[in-house]
């Protein structure tokens, strides 16, 4: 699925216009994936086939504009994520790059203090991989960032509790960062 199916999937278009009223209102706003594109595009970024789709568990890195940021201080400068995309987003005006791979620069950005967008997974589950998996035929192909069945099951069980707690990390130092602000 992409932002660019409006015609297959019209409630897309209601999706990025309750984006939209949030951000307008300065509610907290995260987005993962397709969620990211949809706020890139919300907030006026293009939104385009990535030169290499990445489908598997692959290093991320934390942008060096983010190392700085009070909700990255416990992060490490790099850690293993789950991916599946083949598009990708142009980090939107007024907004700075807070992630990066090797197959794809743009792995996340910050808007604001209240919206943060993630083109990689932390919070996949096992049952949610073994479902694409099942439903999708984007991985039949191997490539230069597309992992083997085999690979992605073992990288569920070597990084998934890590990555679940990089992001319960995430979440509670921008929520606590945010909370800060507002008292």
């Amino acid at each position: 699925m992409s932002v660019h199916d409006t015609a297959k999937f019209p409630w897309l278009i209601r999706e990025m216009d309750f984006i939209e009223k949030c951000i307008k209102k300065r509610k907290k706003v995260l987005g993962i994936c397709l969620g990211a594109q949809l706020i890139g595009r919300v907030l006026n970024a293009s939104i385009y086939k990535n030169p290499y789709p990445e489908i598997g568990w692959y290093p991320v890195r934390l942008a060096p504009v983010a190392k700085s940021l009070p909700i990255f201080k416990n992060f490490p400068d790099t850690w293993m994520a789950f991916h599946w995309h083949g598009e990708t987003f142009a980090i939107p005006p007024m907004c700075f790059r807070i992630a990066e791979t090797d197959g794809c620069p743009n792995q996340g950005f910050l808007y604001e203090d209240h919206v943060m967008a993630l083109q990689f997974h932390l919070e996949a589950d096992s049952a949610g991989i073994e479902s694409m998996l099942a439903h999708s035929n984007e991985h039949a192909a191997l490539g230069s960032f597309i992992q083997s069945e085999e690979k992605i099951r073992k990288g569920n069980h070597i990084h998934m509790k890590g990555a679940h707690r990089m992001f319960e990390n995430l979440m509670y130092s921008w929520f606590l960062e945010y909370s800060a602000r507002e008292n």
